[in-house]
């Protein structure tokens, strides 16, 4: 019913009643599933606050997902009011577990304004989820490579680092690549590896969907 299956059209607001019905008997699949029907754009089942609630079942034991889910509800502000630190305070609990989108929003967190900038703590968690091949993680890790910051600057580095991201996916990191191969050509007599490259500034954060898996 939630996708569609089965030659049937979706039917969100029968699924969302049937997957309270499992949620509600301690399925945990069935939770996430159900809190991120409920956190969705769509208007016929959006409801933030039950969503909240949901997860909030689930974070009682410890639930990797499910302390990823809430931290993105809070840092989103959905279901209350935007608050990074408690977001933080969740990632971290999913981070520790190896959940590695986790890993990278409580990095970009620490190393932002928005809370209190721990940037070495930050660097430490990018690491973590780059070698999960985490793309964000891997685009991230190579801006720090660029620039030198906590490791020695290192161009082909960070260039390997842009060119996995962008393999799997990350616009970001196919935008930096291509501003490094230009800056490479341009300078391409007397490249050497302190030479200054620029990097396109960072774009504003969109906003994060919660997992159902």
């Amino acid at each position: 019913l939630l996708q569609g299956q089965f030659g049937l059209p979706a039917d969100l607001p029968q699924s969302v009643h049937w997957l309270e019905l499992a949620a509600s008997k301690g399925h945990q699949q069935a939770v996430m599933l159900l809190a991120s029907t409920l956190a969705s754009d769509d208007p016929q089942v959006q409801n933030y606050p039950k969503a909240m609630a949901w997860v909030q079942t689930a974070v009682e034991q410890n639930n990797p997902i499910a302390c990823y889910n809430l931290g993105v509800l809070y840092e989103n502000g959905q279901g209350n009011e935007a608050d990074p630190q408690t977001a933080a305070k969740w990632y971290k609990k999913a981070a520790i577990q190896g959940h590695a989108a986790a890993q990278v929003s409580l990095a970009r967190i620490l190393d932002s304004q928005e809370v209190y900038p721990q940037p070495e703590e930050a660097f430490h968690w990018y690491q973590q989820a780059a070698q999960q091949g985490q793309p964000e993680a891997l685009a991230a890790l190579g801006t720090y490579y660029v620039h030198g910051r906590f490791v020695p600057q290192d161009i082909d580095q960070a260039r390997s680092l842009f060119k996995a991201a962008a393999q799997k996916g990350n616009e970001k990191a196919a935008l930096f690549l291509k501003t490094l191969d230009e800056t490479r050509a341009d300078n391409s007599k007397n490249y050497n590896r302190n030479t200054k490259t620029t990097i396109p500034p960072k774009t504003n954060k969109t906003q994060i969907a919660i997992q159902s898996e």
